[in-house]
């Protein structure tokens, strides 16, 4: 992953943190009418805590799984992360069709 950042041009790394810092979507979050799952990367060093804090304000009712593992959890570390979105799936009541 760090070799991978290296690559990215630190104006565009820098334009990407703004446009995170400046987004605001608690409405959205508010009214989305489906379950919320959240992979948190426990060595989140690129956002922290912050942004958890942020949409679990909006969310309260959300499912957080923490994961061992820093931001970019999908690539740095997918098999915990396709065990725990298979199970948040699984654990879904889908309606009838």
């Amino acid at each position: 992953i760090q070799d991978t950042v290296k690559l990215v041009n630190p104006e565009v790394m820098a334009f990407r943190l703004r446009e995170v810092i400046k987004s605001d979507a608690a409405a959205a979050l508010r009214n989305c009418p489906v379950p919320i799952f959240y992979l948190h990367g426990t060595k989140d060093r690129l956002l922290g805590n912050g942004a958890l804090n942020r949409l679990s304000t909006s969310r309260p009712d959300m499912t957080v799984i923490d994961v061992p593992g820093p931001h970019m959890l999908l690539q740095a570390a997918p098999d915990i992360c396709a065990h725990h979105i298979k199970e948040m799936v699984d654990g879904l009541i889908w309606p009838a069709t």
